[in-house]
């Protein structure tokens, strides 16, 4: 009888431990799938971007060329706030806020989680709204890749 109490004690330990493994496992596989999604929409975001780069627009009213569909999905899969938008200022993949024209680092570096904003159009680096990344950066750290 004992011979079988510790059978079942193992047994069930042994159960227990690959119900864990299984959990992890399923876990991360589940993470990577929604990183490959959000890949997808940075990919996509640029793409869109790249095609209006020599649009000028005012940014208080959003992207001229994306439907609130789309900026919405990429704004999901970047993991972003809907108060911030895509947008491109001289060719650049940029974040802005539109309601105080914040504008920051590449779509792509920001899906990275780069911080730091800047105000668009600024002549200095003055804060002129709420920065949801945190501080502002020196003047002219634009990045693009």
């Amino acid at each position: 009888m004992s011979e079988w109490l510790g059978f079942l004690k193992t047994g069930t330990a042994m159960l227990l431990l690959l119900g864990m493994l299984f959990s992890v496992f399923f876990r991360e596989l589940a993470r990577s799938a929604s990183s490959g999604a959000a890949s997808a929409a940075v990919a996509a975001a640029v793409k869109v971007l790249r095609s209006d780069s020599d649009s000028a627009w005012d940014c208080t009213k959003g992207h001229p060329l994306w439907a609130p569909a789309e900026e919405a999905a990429v704004l999901t899969a970047l993991g972003l706030s809907g108060a911030l938008r895509q947008v491109n200022l001289t060719g650049v993949e940029l974040i802005a806020h539109p309601t105080a024209c914040w504008v920051g680092v590449t779509v792509r570096t920001v899906a990275r989680g780069a911080r730091g904003m800047l105000p668009a159009g600024a002549t200095s680096c003055a804060p002129v709204g709420v920065d949801p990344f945190g501080a502002p950066p020196p003047c002219g750290t634009f990045l693009s890749e």
